[in-house]
């Protein structure tokens, strides 16, 4: 591979596909909360295709990451910029995994015979644009914006934590509170991303948009 033996380039070429996986995502994210709680067939399916395609590039971009590594091309800096990216992309594909499994436990919801009450729908529908709130916020972060509020991100993800307690049947609890248990832990992972891009300047060259 040419673009291997010019690993500056080659770094650049990365940081673009991962921050066009961030992208995938947001549109994930967007798709989920978009329905009033509930989850509309089309919308489901089209979380599930960008599911698809965000493996697909999540594991070609990992295979092409290890190639610059066994090419022993890169100099120590490069290395620690391709570590910080691949750490941001793994949480980047967690908040999509998760994001699909908040889907599939909303959609199964909505067709069973326990449905989510009214007052549940609205915590729900709440806590999921908070979570594309913060997701975005991330976002931010990792393009260059180092001004981000890590403590004001902190404080909304924690505003999700409280959401729902004792609001449901007590039939709908497990569901629900996988649904505002996964929402917490895309949380977490946005307040990593932060963390990450804050600490590791380095890597602000390759994510500062053109």
């Amino acid at each position: 591979n040419k673009l291997i033996a010019q690993p500056a380039a080659a770094l650049q070429l990365v940081a673009k596909e991962v921050m066009y996986c961030a992208k995938i995502v947001d549109e994930m994210i967007e798709k989920l909360q978009s329905g009033n709680g509930k989850v509309e067939k089309e919308n489901a399916a089209a979380v599930e295709e960008k599911a698809k395609t965000l493996q697909k590039l999540y594991a070609s971009i990992n295979e092409y990451f290890s190639s610059m590594y066994s090419g022993g091309v890169l100099t120590e800096e490069q290395a620690s910029q391709s570590a910080g990216m691949q750490y941001i992309l793994c949480d980047i594909d967690r908040i999509g995994q998760l994001t699909r499994e908040i889907m599939e436990t909303v959609a199964k919801q909505n067709k069973g015979k326990h449905k989510y009450s009214k007052e549940a729908l609205k915590e729900l529908k709440k806590a999921m644009e908070q979570i594309q709130t913060i997701y975005g916020t991330c976002i931010r972060a990792i393009s260059g914006d180092l001004d981000v509020d890590i403590k004001e991100l902190m404080h909304r993800k924690n505003h999700i934590a409280r959401v729902g307690k004792g609001k449901c049947d007590s039939k709908l609890t497990i569901p629900f509170n996988d649904v505002l248990h996964n929402i917490d832990r895309i949380g977490n992972s946005c307040v990593n991303l932060v963390e990450v891009a804050q600490e590791n300047v380095t890597m602000q060259a390759f994510f500062t948009e053109d």
